[in-house]
């Protein structure tokens, strides 16, 4: 069974050790053989954070190892954990009809890290598509800035501001998000 190289663990209905594969206590601590049979939860958990395998909480280390207890008895069967060194851990869990609690830690690093990389090129992705179409509606704007420029401010011009801007509507067809000429501003 300690060929096995996902942690495993079973605990009785009171969240006592009652047996584990090798993979479990190296997970657990650096010192394997201080995860013990009839070891309790909170110890072991205690033991791994002690030892630098799990997170250190900090100021909320009471509060994390009680959530991850009411985790167990609320049978909460699948639940995803980050380890120390950006490892990942995804709990299997089951109730067995005597009330044991079964536990099985399978290794999911390299989905997570997959799943980071793919979220992160949908963003770059994303934001690329965003500076282009941001930058489309800037070009659009300079033209119709620069339509209205050469239309507005012809030396000795007697029309006035709003028949250039008819004319900036008519010479620009090509550019119907083209705004009016008293949107544009210079």
């Amino acid at each position: 069974m300690d060929a096995h190289s996902d942690p495993f663990v079973i605990d009785d209905r009171a969240l006592h050790l009652v047996t584990c594969y090798k993979a479990y206590r190296n997970s657990m601590s650096n010192d394997p053989d201080r995860i013990k049979l009839g070891m309790h939860v909170i110890d072991v958990l205690n033991e791994a954070i002690d030892s630098g395998c799990l997170a250190d909480p900090g100021a909320n280390h009471d509060a994390h190892i009680h959530d991850i207890i009411d985790n167990v008895y609320n049978g909460n069967s699948v639940e995803d954990v980050e380890l120390v060194g950006d490892q990942h851990h995804r709990f299997l869990r089951s109730i067995a009809s005597n009330g044991d609690f079964f536990s099985l830690r399978v290794h999911i690093t390299d989905s997570v890290q997959q799943r980071r990389k793919l979220e992160d090129k949908r963003s770059d992705r994303l934001l690329s598509q965003r500076r282009a179409a941001l930058s489309t509606v800037k070009n659009q704007l300079d033209r119709c800035r620069a339509i209205k420029n050469e239309h507005m401010f012809q030396p000795n011009e007697p029309r006035g501001r709003h028949y250039w801007q008819a004319q900036i509507l008519k010479t620009a067809p090509e550019y119907p998000k083209c705004p009016t000429g008293a949107d544009v501003t210079l």
